[in-house]
C-alpha cells in the first residue's frame, strides 16, 4: 500500500521575535505527528548542530589560572570565564587563533582580538576586563569546532599545548528551543496538528539555517532506518527461540494430524477391497484400532499377509503415523 498519501504537506511559516529569536509555524501535520516531530527537532537542535568555541587560553607571564595580573581589574579565572562567553563563526576550517596584546588604560572587548583563520567574533561588545594606566594584558586563544557542551573533564585524554589553560566548550549554537502542539484543520478534517517551533541562537547561525539543518538530519537519520530495515537480521538469542518456536509448532502440528488421522476408518485411508475386507473380518475399523492392535499382533490376524501388512503401514505413513 503506497502510505504516503496519507501523510500531509505541511507549509511552514515564520515570525523573528528578537535577535536570532524566530517563531515558526509548521501546519498541517498528522494528528500526533507534531509532538513527535517536535521533540525529535528539538534533540538534534539541541545536540547536533556545528559550532566553534574557545577551548584553550593562554596568559603571558601566567603559570596558574587561579593567578591575578598586575594592572588588571580581573584575576585570570574571571577573565576565562568571560572568554567562555565569545561566540565564534569558523566559516572554513576546524580550527582558528585569537590573539590579544593591550598595553593601554580603559576597557577590553570581544572585537579587539585579532583573528588568524577564516573566523569572525558576533559579540564584539561582549566586556572582558579592564585595564588601568599600567596595566598590560596579552591573551592567546585556540579555537575549535564541534557540537554541544564539551567540559574539560571529559578532555582528559586531549594534548593541551604548554602553558594553555583548557576551559569548558558550549560549541553549539542554538541557545534555546521550545515546542508547544495545536488543533489544526484543513477542509472538514479538524484533528491536526500545528507545531509551534521557538528558536534562539547566538548569532552565528541564523534560527531558519538551524532548522534546515536539523531537518536535513532528521530526513538523513530516517532514510539510514530505511535502508537498515530492509537488511534486518535476528539477534543471536532470537534466531535460537524462533527456531525452537518453528519446531514446536510443527510437533503441534504432527500431533493435531494425527489425531485427525486416528479417527478416520479404514475406509476412508484407501486402502485395497482386499486389505479392507481382511482388517473389517478381524474387526479393525478405524485407524486408531490399528494402532492399539500394533505392528507385531495385526501381522497374525487372519487374512492379513506381507503384501497386505505392506500397504497398511505405507498409507498410514503417508498419512503421518507410524507403528
Amino acid at each position: 500500500m503506497d502510505t504516503s498519501r496519507f501523510i500531509l504537506q505541511p507549509n511552514i511559516q515564520f515570525r523573528d521575535l528578537g535577535e536570532n529569536f524566530t517563531r515558526f509555524e509548521i501546519s498541517p501535520l498528522n494528528r500526533g505527528y507534531g509532538e513527535s516531530i517536535g521533540n525529535a527537532l528539538r534533540r538534534i537542535l539541541l545536540s547536533s548542530i556545528p559550532g566553534a568555541s574557545i577551548v584553550s587560553v593562554k596568559f603571558s607571564g601566567v603559570n596558574h589560572e587561579l593567578s591575578t595580573i598586575k594592572g588588571v581589574r580581573d584575576d585570570v579565572l574571571s577573565i576565562m570565564m568571560k572568554l567562555k562567553k565569545i561566540r565564534i563563526k569558523v566559516k572554513s576550517g576546524e580550527q582558528a587563533n585569537l590573539y590579544l596584546n593591550i598595553k593601554k588604560a580603559g576597557k577590553v572587548f570581544a572585537k579587539d582580538f585579532e583573528i588568524s583563520g577564516d573566523a569572525e567574533i558576533v559579540n564584539g561588545d561582549l566586556e572582558i576586563t579592564e585595564l588601568n594606566s599600567d596595566g598590560e594584558l596579552e591573551i592567546e586563544c585556540l579555537v575549535e569546532t564541534g557540537f554541544e557542551y564539551l567540559p574539560v573533564e571529559d578532555r582528559q585524554n586531549e594534548d593541551i599545548v604548554e602553558g594553555y589553560f583548557p576551559v569548558d566548550a558550549l560549541f553549539s549554537p542554538v541557545l534555546n528551543v521550545s515546542f508547544s502542539v495545536e488543533d489544526a484543520r484543513v477542509g472538514q478534517i479538524t484533528n491536526l496538528n500545528k507545531l509551534i517551533l521557538e528558536i534562539k541562537t547566538d548569532g552565528t547561525v541564523s534560527p531558519m539555517n538551524a532548522l534546515k539543518h536539523a531537518i536535513d538530519m532528521f530526513s538523513f537519520s530516517a532514510e539510514n532506518f530505511s535502508s537498515a530495515i530492509s537488511k534486518a537480521s535476528p539477534l543471536e538469542g532470537e534466531k535460537k527461540k524462533s527456531q525452537i518456536i518453528e519446531e514446536n509448532l510443527k510437533s503441534t502440528q504432527l500431533k493435531e494430524q494425527q489425531k485427525n488421522v486416528k479417527s478416520l476408518t479404514v475406509d476412508e485411508i484407501g486402502l485395497s477391497p482386499r486389505t479392507l475386507n481382511a482388517l473389517k473380518n478381524n474387526l479393525v475399523n478405524s485407524v486408531e484400532d490399528i494402532i492399539k492392535i500394533g505392528r507385531e499382533k495385526i501381522s497374525t490376524l487372519k487374512g492379513i499377509g506381507g503384501k497386505a501388512l505392506k500397504e497398511i503401514f505405507e498409507r498410514l505413513e503417508e498419512l503421518g503415523v507410524k507403528i
